[in-house]
């Protein structure tokens, strides 16, 4: 979870050098998109899709599980905070 935390922190720290608010949210992919080409050239070597996965997952416990296990309450929930965090 922690690795996801220092270029989502670059990215943001990078959007706002540029002049653009930084959405509130926490996919490294999205966030990066967001950054003029040159910049967002900086995270070529970082599989940042893979590092959102990982702190999704370490965040919001319930996406471990296989989705006959999640109850109905888990997945409403969980589609709750996914929302939110598109939405800022």
């Amino acid at each position: 979870m922690f690795a996801h935390q220092a270029p989502e922190k670059a990215i943001k720290a990078l959007l706002v050098l540029r002049s653009v608010d930084p959405p509130k949210l926490h996919d490294l992919d999205r966030l990066a998109a967001r950054l003029p080409e040159a910049d967002n050239q900086r995270f070529d070597a970082i599989d940042l899709p893979e590092l959102t996965r990982w702190a999704i997952e370490g965040r919001y416990r319930t996406m471990r599980r296989k989705r006959h296990e999640t109850t109905p309450g888990e997945a409403l929930r969980w589609r709750t905070m996914s929302s939110r965090q598109q939405h800022g």
